[in-house]
């Protein structure tokens, strides 16, 4: 995944290209993105070519910058309780990846609590989520309470009742009735950000 700024770097160079229909000089870019060390901005070019985005000629100063594909986006709707549920609120916005996360039907979440931390789901990753209403018991789940509460949690159904399952000790079960329990989404993967 890129990070902030290979972001803004990348989508600058896309805009400046539908602009001027050539790329930006590398001091347009600094003043452009407020990076006043060369080297800086030159570390960001190196990690947008080495992940395929662009390609740069070295003896040039004007034009030197190529797009080579469009980068490959995913959908961040939201946030998602890992904790007691929150009001299910959808804030759409792409993040640019560097690999494509196959299915047209898969977005992302940010998790917000440890309820789910034993199964490596940390506060703050964004869960990688794929659409879906069934699933097998002890999946992983988006869960949607009363049609207004989302929450992620380990999905078990029981006679005539479902079980939300925190991977936390300090938590307890969350028992509802079926008709209480929409399932929006199943887990599959998970994106970590570089935390400092």
């Amino acid at each position: 995944m890129l990070s902030n700024r290979q972001t803004e770097a990348l989508n600058f160079i896309k805009h400046y290209y539908q602009k001027h229909h050539q790329s930006p000089t590398q001091r347009e870019m600094q003043e452009a993105l407020n990076i006043s060390s060369f080297s800086f901005l030159n570390r960001i070019l190196d990690k947008l070519e080495e992940f395929g985005f662009i390609e740069r000629d070295h003896d040039k100063s004007r034009n030197n910058i190529q797009l080579l594909q469009s980068p490959y986006t995913i959908p961040l709707v939201g946030k998602i309780a890992a904790g007691s549920p929150i009001e299910a609120i959808n804030h759409p916005e792409d993040v640019v990846i560097t690999e494509r996360i196959l299915g047209d039907n898969r977005y992302l979440l940010e998790v917000k609590g440890d309820s789910m931390i034993e199964d490596n789901i940390c506060d703050g990753d964004w869960v990688i989520c794929e659409r879906c209403q069934r699933v097998v018991n002890g999946a992983i789940v988006v869960a949607l309470i009363n049609r207004r509460e989302a929450t992620l949690k380990r999905y078990y159904y029981e006679k005539d009742r479902i079980r939300l399952e925190p991977a936390n000790k300090n938590y307890k079960s969350q028992f509802y009735f079926p008709h209480e329990v929409i399932i929006q989404a199943k887990f599959v993967g998970l994106i970590r950000l570089n935390r400092k």
